[in-house]
């Protein structure tokens, strides 16, 4: 396989498994997500949407075992990559406006490592407009919006959150990392 490619996995999860998960997080504290930056400060001109925590516990193991059993079984189907552990799982909404600029999920410090990404679409598509994930492959792809559907790309790939024009768009990103590269 290539590695400019993205995977898709229609309905991984159900409807009701992607409610549970909203409701996970419901009365967690609802913030503005920051940038990987050396200053990790908010910059609402690359990044402006907004997240809640999504630390692994007993009431969200499950959700943490089916991304990773999601990831593992792309990945040994596909790309092979090394990789032995799932970081914190981020839940973010997109409401009006919000976006994220083209960028990677991994580079350098503490995202080094981070070999694939996984997307979980939790709202229906008719929740919303705009706010596609862009995966920028030759093709320039958009991935899948099906609720309960996942997208699994390799983190080096340049990918952006469009606008949501209406309504809010309801996600949780996953990443799979493994040993740092040798020098």
């Amino acid at each position: 396989m290539h590695i400019q490619q993205f995977f898709g996995i229609k309905n991984k999860f159900s409807k009701d498994e992607c409610d549970r998960i909203i409701q996970l997080v419901k009365h967690s504290e609802e913030k503005k997500a920051n940038v990987i930056n050396p200053d990790k400060k908010y910059n609402p001109f690359i990044r402006n949407t907004w997240t809640r925590n999504f630390y692994k516990n007993e009431k969200n193991s499950w959700v943490y075992q089916k991304v990773w059993d999601a990831i593992d079984s792309i990945n040994k189907q596909t790309l092979e990559f090394e990789i032995n552990r799932l970081e914190p799982i981020q839940y973010l909404e997109y409401k009006f406006g919000n976006f994220y600029k083209i960028h990677t999920d991994n580079g350098s410090n503490e995202v080094s490592c981070r070999k694939l990404t996984l997307v979980l679409q939790l709202s229906d598509p008719k929740d919303y407009i705009g706010g596609g994930l862009q995966i920028c492959t030759p093709d320039k792809f958009l991935a899948i919006k099906d609720r309960g559907s996942v997208t699994i790309f390799p983190s080096h790939l340049p990918h952006l959150a469009r606008p949501v024009w209406y309504g809010s768009r309801k996600i949780l990103v996953a990443w799979a990392s493994g040993s740092m590269p040798l020098k």
